[in-house]
């Protein structure tokens, strides 16, 4: 089965004006994306993207696949992306999705996880994906009315509390034949999911997360061993 680590990126972005873009350590967000890509265990490439290849450093480009503009609308969901992605691959191919916004990853974990996929979903409508500790921060919940309905009748010590997971967006494994059984629509798929662990699991949406992702950068030699950056 071969193995390919899709990387999709569009241009346009409303909360953070080119984010995709945007430098971590030294490198554009994408790229950062396409080294991690390179430490997994994976056959191809693929940086599908509509961005001008001018805007990223000279070795990215290389892996570049025009991405239709339809799907790099505001209102584009990843479907259509995908969609148009996997009509081109003739044999089932496991689709390793690495979005861009996570700017760090625990290689290990994903290439267990791709060994997983393979040994126990293969054939099957699965999806495999990350999830991490859901870590909102309590002024975005009171922002956004999610105050009452995430913590209405939490118990008050925090150690007897139960965790809460949530998908964190850094990597999805599926075959591309069972998106095409499933017309075309992941949420079709039925879902498993991976634990991820901080800082892993951050996701770059707006300039906090870009700041959060600076800071954990430059010192994260003090996490986990199972990083690449």
């Amino acid at each position: 089965m071969k193995k390919i680590a899709l990387i999709p990126a569009r241009s346009g972005s409303k909360r953070l004006i080119d984010k995709n873009i945007l430098k971590i350590n030294g490198n554009s967000l994408i790229k950062n994306s396409l080294l991690h890509a390179k430490a997994i265990q994976v056959d191809e490439i693929i940086i599908y993207t509509d961005i001008d290849s001018n805007l990223l450093e000279s070795d990215v480009t290389s892996y570049f696949k025009v991405r239709p503009k339809y799907t790099c609308e505001d209102n584009a969901k990843a479907n259509s992306y995908l969609k148009e992605f996997v009509e081109e691959i003739t044999c089932d191919s496991l689709i390793v999705l690495l979005q861009p916004t996570s700017p760090f990853r625990n290689i290990e974990l994903i290439n267990n996880s791709i060994d997983k996929y393979i040994k126990d979903y293969q054939g099957k409508s699965k999806i495999l994906a990350s999830a991490s500790l859901f870590n909102e921060s309590l002024w975005e919940k009171i922002k956004s009315n999610q105050y009452i309905k995430c913590f209405h009748n939490e118990v008050r010590r925090q150690q007897e509390r139960e965790p809460k997971y949530i998908e964190d967006g850094n990597f999805y494994i599926f075959s591309s034949e069972s998106f095409k059984d499933i017309k075309y629509d992941l949420d079709n798929l039925s879902w498993d999911f991976v634990i991820n662990s901080f800082p892993f699991g951050i996701d770059i949406n707006t300039a906090d997360d870009y700041i959060l992702a600076e800071i954990i950068s430059k010192n994260i030699h003090l996490f986990s061993s199972n990083k690449i950056i």
